[in-house]
């Protein structure tokens, strides 16, 4: 992204960006520090870990005095279809970083959720329910279910 484009975002709080994107959104995230020169190898890497982006896949609301917390999914790493590595990171509702929707899922995306403790997590954004449908073939995870996006967005605060 730009940083003309990063500037014509809409920065919130971590609990505004959470009430108001759906799962599979795309989320920004910065600490509104300069971005450093790419040559700064170990400055850009330190600066990257405070600024980057990641589809949302879950809000956990918070209990007993603690904040809730949300969790964007970075990326895969691997060879060809076989994932070595999944990058995730958990961010608290209180967070001091300044988060932005930076893309909405596309009208009439299906959701592939599962769910831990009634808490829906994203598996997968598929286009439409055809190719849902089919991810849950060949990817199988145990009490997944669709939701068109529209009713992700309802989500148990």
């Amino acid at each position: 992204m730009t940083a003309t484009a990063i500037a014509q975002l809409q920065f919130m709080t971590a609990a505004e960006v959470c009430a108001a994107a759906p799962l599979g959104a795309i989320i920004r995230y910065t600490d509104l520090a300069p971005e450093p020169p790419l040559r700064f190898k170990n400055k850009h890497a330190v600066w990257r870990r405070s600024n980057a982006q990641g589809r949302l896949i879950s809000v956990t609301p918070g209990e007993n005095g603690h904040p809730g917390h949300f969790t964007l999914h970075e990326g895969d790493f691997g060879n060809g279809n076989i994932v070595v590595l999944t990058i995730r990171k958990t961010f608290a509702l209180d967070s001091s970083l300044g988060f932005a929707i930076a893309q909405m899922p596309a009208p009439g995306s299906v959701a592939v959720l599962t769910a831990w403790n009634d808490i829906p997590e994203l598996q997968h954004l598929a286009a439409n329910l055809q190719d849902a449908a089919d991810w849950m073939r060949t990817n199988q995870h145990h009490g997944a279910y669709l939701e068109p996006v529209l009713a992700c967005t309802q989500r148990a605060q």
